[in-house]
């Protein structure tokens, strides 16, 4: 919050804006969460963000009578763009109960969650059309492309066995011997293909891969070593992992993964490409990359294994090895930015990923 801004600011009807505090972490989670997330899920994502540096994580609009009626968080985030570190954050979870509305509550939120960021880089990504609106209210656009969603279905033989192994029956089925891949042709060769389990974020050779690859776009999450080590090792919900592939012990890309459960498809397994930095270029390198993924998922026991993300090489990436764009599952990427850069910015090469800004929420 800037310098000298009041921590309670009185609106109409009786409601209050402040900031968020982890004493309010169950009743924003009450407005709109079938599951809530939980107080160690928000300690780690809001609060201790290392990269929040004693900035706000979000507001509230209360009111004596009824509580928490309305909510926006904000959450820090290491963005460079064209090489150089930006203060920037994600503007997420934007929400006024139902019999809150037609105050203006939303409206306040939104141009508060603006105003308090000062020339820091304001991004999001939502399906509800209501926030988008709040956004564009202010000046904010929605990137060229979007946030696409790619899928793709593993052998169903996979769940079978998963769940044959869940309940202790027919376990030699195990071992049984899988199907080609059809939508990618042969699998790498453990020759040609290695994955590291799991990949040290101190190791220089992966720093400097990482570094190298983003150069390679203007505007993209900073994956220096401290990153890593907060995303994924200190992560407290769904043990994200990271993988590195490499080709003759060469690191040619890097991967962000996990699994969760989905209870619409009979509890089954679903893995989830969180991060993934290659040479998009090289086809044939960035194929390998997904069928690295895909193999994590199978050993997994996952039936689906899926990926969301703005770089412009991903919808070729996809196409090509086989993967369904979900067009019906768009979440438009919309950015904020104070310096009135509306032009320069979506000219620029993105590369933001299902792990930016909203971990965990999927």
């Amino acid at each position: 919050m800037a310098s000298g801004e009041p921590s309670r600011i009185s609106l109409p009807g009786g409601y209050v804006l402040r900031p968020v505090t982890p004493a309010d972490v169950a009743a924003t989670d009450r407005l709109n969460h079938r599951v809530p997330l939980g107080a160690e899920w928000y300690a780690w994502f809001e609060f201790d963000n290392p990269f929040r540096e004693g900035r706000p994580a979000g507001w509230v609009v209360d009111h004596p009578e009824t509580g928490i009626v309305g909510k926006i968080w904000l959450s820090w985030w290491p963005v460079q763009l064209d090489g150089r570190p930006v203060p920037s954050a994600f503007g997420r979870d934007l929400y006024v109960d139902p019999r809150a509305r037609g105050a203006g509550l939303g409206t306040i939120l939104v141009r508060h969650m603006f105003e308090s960021c000062g020339e820091a880089l304001v991004l999001g990504s939502s399906a509800n059309r209501n926030s988008i609106y709040f956004w564009q209210k202010f000046g904010g656009f929605t990137i060229a492309g979007g946030e696409d969603r790619y899928q793709r279905a593993l052998a169903p033989s996979t769940y079978v066995r998963g769940l044959l192994g869940r309940f202790a029956l027919l376990r030699r089925l195990g071992a049984a011997p899988r199907q080609p891949d059809r939508a990618g042709g042969p699998r790498p060769t453990a020759a040609s293909l290695k994955f590291s389990d799991p990949a040290d974020p101190s190791e220089s050779a992966l720093l400097e891969f990482l570094a190298r690859s983003a150069r390679s776009v203007d505007i993209t999450t900073r994956r220096d070593e401290g990153f890593l080590r907060w995303r994924y090792q200190q992560c407290p919900v769904r043990d994200p992992q990271m993988r590195v592939v490499r080709r003759q012990r060469r690191i040619v890309a890097f991967l962000g993964v996990q699994t969760r459960q989905r209870s619409s498809v009979l509890g089954a397994r679903v893995a989830e490409i969180l991060d993934l930095v290659t040479d998009f270029s090289d086809h044939e390198t960035a194929g390998l990359a997904l069928r690295a993924a895909i193999e994590w998922a199978r050993a997994q026991r996952a039936v689906l294994i899926e990926m969301r993300g703005t770089h412009p090489a991903l919808r070729e990436l996809f196409a090509r090895q086989g993967w369904v764009r979900r067009v019906g599952r768009l979440n438009p990427f919309v950015c904020y930015s104070p310096l009135g850069e509306r032009w320069r910015l979506r000219q620029r090469r993105w590369h933001l990923v299902w792990a930016d800004g909203d971990p965990g929420v999927t």
